[in-house]
């Protein structure tokens, strides 16, 4: 369908826009763009990968993973099932990409243009990290089990939207499809960045939003185990990540928001 786009082709317009907005930043404040710039090269560019230079994709591990810590391999079974809750669980899942660059903005306009380029350096830094971890350790998400078994995995596996299909049969249309369907890293369920995301947001805007912020976390992380795109250990493994990418930047947070509006110039770390 015309006007449908991809995470791939999404995220290549991030990047195209982006490009074109830090021409209109200072010189030195380039530094804070470098790790979200890089993140986004490394995402889009990881389709070109040859498969002969790729690692073997690890399908046992996070299953067993998960048993050790919670006596199931997979918890979604255990969650009460019906088209009417996978509608729910899919409503964040359409906000997601978008929810960071928002943030971002209401940042520049609330607090000022370096608190706001900090937290896109924030949310750079660890989605470099974590891309970076899944192209080097490729964990099978609980999709693949379902409709591959334990079988080895190979990169020509295309990416599924797990049970955000039942979106799109009642609809009758490939809404979900569509969106997953670009993915580049299918084998990324370890760390989840559908848990890093909402989490980063809510530690860093811990003086603004309110509650309901953690109300939003909480959504998206029982959706993403709900929809069989990720283990538990894959969101506990998202939120560690984040809370390293937060430590790296937070302690230049708090020492900005002390300063004037005017006299506001940091760096990432």
């Amino acid at each position: 369908m015309a006007g449908r786009r991809t995470q791939g082709e999404f995220l290549k317009a991030v990047l195209l826009k982006f490009v074109d907005s830090v021409k209109q930043i200072e010189r030195g404040d380039f530094l804070l763009a470098v790790p979200l710039v890089a993140w986004l090269v490394l995402y889009v560019g990881s389709a070109q990968l040859s498969p002969s230079i790729r690692p073997d994709i690890y399908v046992k591990m996070l299953p067993l993973g998960e048993r050790a810590m919670f006596g199931t391999s997979f918890v979604y079974e255990y969650m009460p099932y019906s088209k009417i809750i996978t509608l729910v669980s899919s409503l964040p899942y359409l906000v997601h990409f978008a929810i960071p660059w928002i943030y971002a903005v209401y940042l520049w306009r609330m607090e000022g243009k370096n608190v706001a380029l900090l937290f896109l350096c924030t949310i750079g830094t660890l989605n470099l990290l974590a891309v970076g971890f899944q192209i080097a350790v490729p964990t099978a998400p609980p999709w693949y089990i379902i409709n591959y078994g334990y079988e080895p995995a190979t990169y020509d596996v295309p990416p599924n939207p797990g049970r955000l299909t039942d979106i799109d049969d009642v609809l009758g249309i490939t809404m979900f499809g569509g969106l997953y369907g670009g993915n580049p890293v299918v084998f990324g369920s370890m760390p989840s960045l559908h848990a890093a995301w909402p989490f980063t947001i809510a530690v860093f805007s811990r003086h603004t939003l309110g509650p309901w912020k953690w109300v939003y976390v909480l959504w998206v992380w029982w959706a993403a185990v709900y929809l069989t795109h990720h283990y538990v250990i894959d969101i506990i493994g998202g939120v560690l990540l984040s809370l390293f990418a937060l430590s790296l930047t937070q302690p230049n947070y708090e020492a900005e928001l002390a300063r004037p509006m005017h006299k506001r110039a940091i760096l990432c770390v």
